[in-house]
């Protein structure tokens, strides 16, 4: 559950256009209401030949875990997903553990169908929602160079990410802890800014971000996107970086390294517009963003990075 705003201190970097706060998921053809049987699954969901940009838009309620067959990605209330040739069910996941739950329930997903023109080339807009702990706050010249830098990441996908706003937000904690399913601390953190506008990527400045792993232990990770095709409106649904080193004698912020936090930040990017990591290859995706080898992105996923509905015609 996200938490009531504590203190918000907000700073406009640039006005947006009309055609900018256009909710590019308005315009969405209902399917209806689907329940899930006793296996946990929805009935198929034949779509017949859809295009390569063709979208499935499910919501439910924010105690319903679910997820796209054959895809797998986990969610939480909601889902944006990109649709393949082959029909699709929705299977329903135990929240806990991620892991498929073999039970019935009724009226439980409302899904809808979203087509779209692939963009050959296109924008992006994101918004910085800076927390009192990350160095950024304040520093609208760092801010302005993790823009710069984050542009020339994203160029060669086509894709050109604009800056709509900055928002200054207090009441983070030091430490954020969550798995990928179990996000309240993580919204709670969303919860201290306004809702952005329709269509725009939230980045998270916060503290220390640990991740919970199924056996309980956590670790401190680079970066953390909700969801793997983000935009549908479920929990933590945003992408989160960190402004404090994990176990750092007095929490200190770390300096802004903004070269090597902007191509975290694509890397996280890349999660959101529904890109997965790669296997052994030598894109931005890889596991580990940081390898001295993990820079850029394939044709393809540029491709499919560009068909997401948030990335907007030049």
């Amino acid at each position: 559950m996200r938490g009531a705003p504590v203190a918000i201190l907000a700073l406009l970097v640039g006005c947006v256009a009309p055609s900018d706060v256009d909710d590019p998921l308005a315009d969405v053809s209902e399917l209806g209401v689907l329940s899930f049987d006793a296996t946990g699954r929805t009935p198929p969901i034949d779509l017949g030949e859809p295009s390569e940009a063709t979208f499935l838009l499910a919501r439910s309620d924010d105690d319903t875990c679910f997820a796209l067959e054959p895809s797998l990605f986990a969610a939480r209330g909601a889902a944006l997903d990109a649709v393949g040739a082959a029909p699709s069910r929705y299977q329903r996941i135990r929240c806990s553990t991620g892991t498929p739950l073999r039970e019935p329930l009724a009226d439980a997903l409302e899904v809808s169908v979203l087509e779209r023109d692939q963009v050959t080339a296109g924008r992006l807009p994101v918004r910085f929602v800076v927390t009192e702990r990350s160095a950024l706050r304040g520093d609208s010249a760092a801010q302005q160079a993790m823009l710069e830098a984050l542009r020339s990441e994203l160029a060669e996908a086509g894709i050109a990410p604009e800056l709509t706003a900055v928002v200054e937000v207090e009441g983070a904690p030091t430490e954020t802890r969550f798995s990928d399913l179990e996000t309240d601390e993580l919204d709670a953190l969303l919860a201290l800014a306004p809702a952005p506008a329709p269509g725009t990527v939230d980045v998270v400045f916060a503290g220390c971000l640990r991740r919970v792993g199924p056996t309980g232990l956590s670790s401190a990770v680079l970066g953390f996107t909700g969801r793997v095709g983000g935009g549908g409106g479920g929990t933590a649904d945003a992408v989160f970086l960190p402004g404090i080193r994990c176990g750092a004698i007095g929490a200190d912020l770390a300096p802004v390294d903004v070269e090597r936090t902007a191509h975290v930040l694509a890397h996280e990017l890349g999660h959101f517009l529904g890109l997965a990591h790669t296997d052994g290859g030598d894109d931005i995706m890889h596991t580990n963003p940081l390898l001295e080898g993990a820079h850029g992105f394939t044709s393809e996923q540029a491709r499919r990075m560009r068909l997401h509905p948030f990335v907007r015609s030049r």
